[in-house]
């Protein structure tokens, strides 16, 4: 039989040395002795253990803190992340109080909305109170001699009012005839009687409007301007604007006709008052004022309509067609 030896080189002195086997080759081997340590230890450098580390079941005591460290570096910035998809929509809220002058949605039953100090709200039982008349009195009507019948013969009807107001020239601009009220005098020298007087009637804010039209020959063939003027002579009733051609036609002719409609504003509930005006122009002969009556208006009544005359005319001139909403009075 062959003698097989294991041996292995001593690290001290390089010898040879037999390594000790048992009878089945394997190597023999020698549990470690792992000392008790009784103290504290105090390790510099790094520590390097593998397997378990048991402790004892008491707490030793707090030792001393240690020194600070050195700061570490500082680390970069991370990058922004992208953001996120937007939720969806939430729930609705609750509703809110209403502000000031918006009253609720729905009222009690039977209740109408009307303004109170100035702002909207519910009132309940009563039906609103309309709003009252606008309305002139023409209190000279009877002594102004404007009255005339249909061959232009002054007429004096038992009750003024009622026959001018029902002939078909009346608030009919486009109405040159002789039956209704024609005065005779065309400019500002008419004598006191024959001016109309005027007394007013829940009339403060509103626009009144003074319809008349004129026919006229003319003289020479020049387009000279109109002469335009009304006004009357209460200061809180202020003149707004003219409606109507402002230059006479060119040539000679005979037979012309123009109308016109002055607004004015009643700043103030008027006081009696006169209705003045100068009508006609250079050239002009055979001249005869038709007085057509009035109209009284809201503010965003009259601008409403003077839109839609200005939609017309434009219309006229220009074949533009413009929507306007009619509903609307702003």
């Amino acid at each position: 039989m062959i003698d097989v030896r294991l041996t292995a080189t001593n690290p001290e002195d390089s010898t040879l040395v037999p390594v000790p086997c048992n009878t089945r080759g394997e190597l023999l081997t020698v549990a470690p002795k792992i000392e008790k340590i009784p103290n504290d230890v105090e390790i510099e450098g790094d520590l390097t253990v593998t397997g378990l580390i048991n402790g004892s079941d008491g707490a030793g005591q707090q030792g001393p803190p240690g020194e600070d460290g050195e700061p570490g570096a500082d680390g970069k910035d991370g990058q922004n992340g992208k953001d996120g998809e937007p939720g969806g929509e939430g729930p609705q809220g609750p509703q809110g109080d209403p502000g000031e002058g918006v009253p609720l949605p729905y009222g009690p039953d039977g209740a109408f909305l009307r303004i109170v100090s100035g702002v909207p709200a519910w009132a309940d039982g009563t039906e609103p109170e309309p709003e009252p008349t606008s309305f002139l009195t023409w209190t000279n009507i009877s002594d102004s001699g404007f009255l005339k019948d249909s061959s232009n013969k002054p007429i004096s009807p038992s009750d003024p009012w009622e026959w001018v107001s029902t002939r078909n020239s009346w608030l009919d601009n486009g109405d040159f005839g002789y039956e209704g009220s024609s005065p005779d005098h065309m400019f500002g020298g008419a004598p006191e009687s024959q001016k109309p007087s005027f007394e007013f009637t829940n009339c403060f804010g509103k626009v009144i409007t003074i319809l008349v039209n004129m026919t006229y020959d003319k003289l020479w063939g020049s387009d000279s301007d109109f002469s335009l003027e009304m006004s009357f002579d209460d200061p809180n009733i202020s003149f707004i604007n003219v409606a109507g051609p402002t230059k006479m036609v060119s040539g000679t002719l005979t037979g012309q006709k123009a109308a016109w409609e002055f607004s004015f504003l009643a700043n103030r509930e008027p006081s009696p008052s006169k209705l003045t005006w100068e009508l006609g122009g250079a050239g002009s002969i055979n001249n005869r004022l038709g007085f057509r009556g009035w109209t009284i208006q809201d503010p965003g009544t009259f601008a409403l309509n003077r839109q839609i005359a200005l939609q017309k005319e434009i219309q006229r001139l220009r074949g533009v067609i413009m929507d306007i909403d009619k509903q609307s009075q702003s």
